[in-house]
């Protein structure tokens, strides 16, 4: 298997984490119909990304990743869903800072060449489904009743992923 192809299973594997984890805190993944629509929000950015890649490139995708998949998917909350503004931002946020969490630990495995070159995706490929295994099952649901609780709480669950979101 080539470094593109595992470069790409990687970047699927981080869309297809961020999409699970962003409804899993706002709860929608409690329902049969909600699974669907989720897979259903998963395949069309996929589309929508893989349509840009094929139009610009790859590196394109990378930099305006917060407009053609952030904002689109804070935004199919909003319509699709009715999820107020804020909390609809404090999921993306919280599950971009989620994401972070198999890039960090990959990145220890990182390597420009040998048998080495490999690991790194792997390794994040493997760290993001435990990540998103202990989000669904433990810590989706508290903070989703932390989150609407009070508009207070979404503030103070914003923070910090918001200041990590803008100086990344």
């Amino acid at each position: 298997m080539s470094v593109a192809t595992l470069r790409i299973i990687r970047y699927t594997i981080t869309l297809l984490f961020g999409v699970i984890s962003t409804c899993a805190f706002s709860g929608l993944l409690r329902t049969k119909k909600n699974i669907i629509k989720v897979f259903g929000i998963f395949t069309f950015l996929g589309l929508l990304q893989g349509c840009i890649g094929l139009c610009v490139g790859f590196e394109p995708i990378l930099i305006f990743y917060p407009l053609h998949t952030h904002l689109v998917l804070i935004l199919i909350l909003m319509a699709g869903f009715h999820i107020k503004v804020l909390n609809a931002l404090s999921y993306v946020l919280i599950s971009y800072m989620c994401c972070q969490i198999p890039a960090w630990i990959s990145s220890l495995f990182s390597s420009d060449h040998g048998k080495w070159v490999y690991a790194e995706y792997i390794v994040y490929i493997l760290i993001a489904a435990i990540t998103l295994y202990f989000i669904i099952h433990y810590v989706s649901q508290p903070l989703y009743e932390l989150i609407n609780s009070s508009m207070q709480m979404t503030l103070i669950f914003m923070i910090v992923p918001l200041t990590y979101y803008l100086f990344d």
